[in-house]
């Protein structure tokens, strides 16, 4: 099963809020699916508790921090969702001065590898770029977010230098309550065989952001191309060749063998 977005929310009660914020999870999430959540909260710093998020699913399944940036005023979040969590409502708490926040739903993600290749970079203004990844598994789902903690700076044109290319914004939350911040996740998938992204780019108001990169692996990683198989073989015949021309002796034990004969009529 191809990994695909299902679905997606950002803050809205209330519309742009300083310290709190509820988002409610949507109605069409299947058991399996992967959510993460994304928070700016503007004046966070690295002596503050990470901001809190939780939902009124109950307890056995919180929501697991990722990664934030080094002063907490970007943090990333996931958990996967059972029987019981569409419709819920997710609360961000414990921001500071500027909050906003939204959530992403991933369908056929890998079942117990939720992410990998996670990077954060803390971005001066004008510095609207990421370095790439190469993700761990072919098809995965490449992740972008950006937090802006300068201004409610709206964000565009994300992409990647090489593979997947342009991606798709998926929500965009910009917040004025306070001093103003904001947030974005755009994502696409890689078609092809694993591959350097190439840097991430995407334009905007110059201003100070966070940014977090990431890819999710499908379910099932797809099988190589038949190209892979054409190397490997010509790489045995080569090395076969090279073997028997040096007068060595190759040998090819057979670990397990069955047989079967079906009973006679």
């Amino acid at each position: 099963m191809a990994i695909s977005n299902v679905t997606s929310n950002a803050s809205t009660n209330p519309l742009n809020p300083t310290v709190s914020c509820t988002i409610l999870i949507p109605a069409d999430v299947q058991a399996g699916d992967l959510l993460f959540a994304q928070a700016t909260s503007r004046n966070h710093t690295a002596t503050n508790a990470v901001l809190r998020v939780v939902d009124t699913e109950g307890a056995g399944n919180a929501w697991i921090v990722v990664t934030t940036s080094a002063d907490r005023t970007a943090s990333l979040w996931y958990k996967y969702a059972t029987a019981n969590t569409s419709s819920k409502v997710a609360t961000f708490s414990t921001a500071i001065n500027s909050l906003t926040a939204g959530l992403t739903i991933y369908r056929g993600a890998h079942t117990s590898t939720p992410f990998s290749n996670v990077t954060v970079e803390e971005n001066v203004s004008g510095n609207e770029t990421h370095a790439g990844i190469f993700p761990d598994s072919a098809s995965s789902m490449i992740c972008l977010g950006v937090y802006n903690i300068g201004n409610d700076n709206a964000v565009a044109n994300q992409s990647t230098g090489t593979n997947p290319g342009a991606l798709l914004e998926l929500w965009e939350k910009l917040s004025s309550g306070g001093s103003d911040c904001a947030c974005v996740h755009a994502s696409q998938v890689q078609t092809t065989d694993r591959a350097s992204t190439g840097a991430f780019t995407w334009t905007q108001t110059n201003n100070t952001t966070r940014s977090i990169v990431w890819a999710v692996p499908p379910d099932v990683p797809p099988p190589p191309p038949a190209a892979d198989y054409i190397r490997i073989t010509n790489t045995l015949q080569g090395l076969g060749s090279g073997l028997m021309a040096a007068g060595a002796r190759i040998e090819c034990r057979i670990v397990n063998f069955y047989s079967y004969m079906p009973d006679a009529a």
